[in-house]
């Protein structure tokens, strides 16, 4: 994931700024959280309570306390990890549709969208349970270099305890 300020800093781009509202820059921290959009988002997911807590901190703290669910939110069946991923995913999937489509950002299609998800991925989950015939294959991975912080949009996730994690390098 790759948002104005960094394509910027190494030349590939001519603006810094936000795509969408082109007045401030644009890194990844404010396309998944701290823009207007993201906020409005985010603000019908998260209790009321949380929300300062939840958006004042740098993006890997910002990350990893919700992969961790630090601030215990659950969703009945939808894990607060799991969500968190769905939320960051239909974000950065809204921006690149307004960029490179011209696609407005629609509150009213992304939070039907967001459960639609998060309920397919519980009903798969407790689907391929008892299958222990999966598919595996290995993939090398590599670290990103020292400043950047990598983050799998499939992350890792153990059923049976109810976690997420993800890895920095």
């Amino acid at each position: 994931m790759i948002a104005n300020a960094e394509r910027f800093r190494r030349g590939m781009g001519s603006s810094f700024s936000c795509s969408i509202c082109g007045t401030t820059e644009e890194s990844i921290l404010r396309v998944l959280r701290d823009y207007c959009k993201a906020c409005e988002v985010c603000k019908q997911i998260i209790l009321v309570g949380v929300w300062p807590l939840n958006f004042s901190t740098s993006l890997f703290e910002w990350v990893t306390a919700n992969l961790r669910n630090d601030f215990e939110l659950a969703f009945g069946e939808v894990d607060w990890p799991s969500l968190f991923g769905i939320i960051c995913w239909k974000l950065w999937k809204q921006r690149n549709s307004w960029v490179f489509q011209g696609e407005p950002f629609n509150m009213h299609h992304i939070l039907p969208c967001l459960w639609c998800w998060a309920r397919s991925k519980v009903h798969r989950s407790v689907a391929s349970v008892g299958n222990s015939a999966r598919n595996t294959q290995n993939r090398e991975q590599r670290p990103p270099l020292s400043e950047y912080i990598k983050v799998n949009t499939d992350g890792v996730r153990n059923l049976g305890l109810g976690l997420a994690s993800a890895t920095t390098w």
